[in-house]
């Protein structure tokens, strides 16, 4: 993702199912990959381009309602909550769109990690999920 952000190219799309393990060139240690990158130019005015339930949901409260690198960092967010928990991030009761909820943060279960991670992750989450791009992390490193 650093590396995307670094040459201004967006995904648009992370998720799981865009993810792979190949062996990289020369060594061939495995690496992770994400590919599909359909996406990518997709006008920026386009805020609903991507899948449900990784798609950053308050994207519509950003200045000029136009799509940013934080959306990319949202999704990836959802995809490293789901890989452990197999489930994406909830809000609210599940069905209200996060978006028309105030001040709601994901409702997360520091149960479903490793107990010797569970809190730091879930403070982790909280930030990477946060309502407010200016509140999460500046980078994807």
């Amino acid at each position: 993702m650093g590396a995307l952000e670094s040459v201004g190219v967006p995904h648009r799309d992370i998720r799981p199912d865009k993810l792979g393990v190949r062996p990289r060139r020369g060594d061939r240690s495995l690496h992770l990959v994400l590919f599909d990158f359909s996406l990518a130019r997709t006008p920026d005015r386009s805020i609903q381009a991507g899948t449900p339930g990784y798609l950053d949901p308050f994207h519509a409260e950003r200045p000029g309602r136009r799509w940013d690198p934080a959306a990319d960092r949202y999704a990836a967010a959802a995809t490293l909550h789901e890989m452990p928990t197999g489930s994406r991030p909830v809000w609210g009761d599940g069905r209200t769109d996060p978006l028309h909820l105030p001040d709601v943060t994901p409702l997360l279960d520091p149960e479903l990690f490793d107990p010797s991670v569970g809190d730091a992750l879930v403070a982790f989450f909280n930030q990477s999920l946060h309502r407010k791009p200016a509140a999460r992390f500046e980078t994807p490193t």
